[in-house]
């Protein structure tokens, strides 16, 4: 949560963390998203295939404790890193730049993101 000032706002979000970790609203959440649940210990069967996949794979990661951090989600590195690499992904994809070209214009980006 982000740090706020008064109190109210605390509670406020306290209240939003407690009731967005309720079981129903993971499971509708979810469901929808087609993401798995943030909240350890839900019953795979109300999912997808895929979703019930991904929730094992969590599972052991998380217990053998080589569970690792997202970049997609910014867990792993600053937005702007994540966008500096987007960036060069994309144009390289999308362009006839040679592979050796996109390697320094990715570390060229992460470089001066990374200020």
């Amino acid at each position: 949560m982000f740090k706020v000032k008064s109190a109210e706002n605390e509670k406020a979000q306290k209240a939003m963390a407690r009731l967005i970790l309720q079981p129903e609203f993971q499971k509708v959440f979810n469901q929808n998203k087609g993401s798995i649940p943030v909240r350890m210990g839900m019953d795979p069967k109300l999912f997808d295939i895929p979703a019930q996949l991904s929730m094992k794979d969590f599972a052991a990661s998380a217990k053998s404790g080589d569970l690792v951090p997202s970049m997609a989600h910014e867990m792993a590195v600053m937005p702007a890193i994540r966008g500096a690499i987007t960036d060069v992904v994309t144009n390289y994809i999308n362009s006839d730049l040679s592979a050796e070209d996109a390697a320094a214009q990715l570390a060229t980006a992460v470089e001066t993101a990374a200020k």
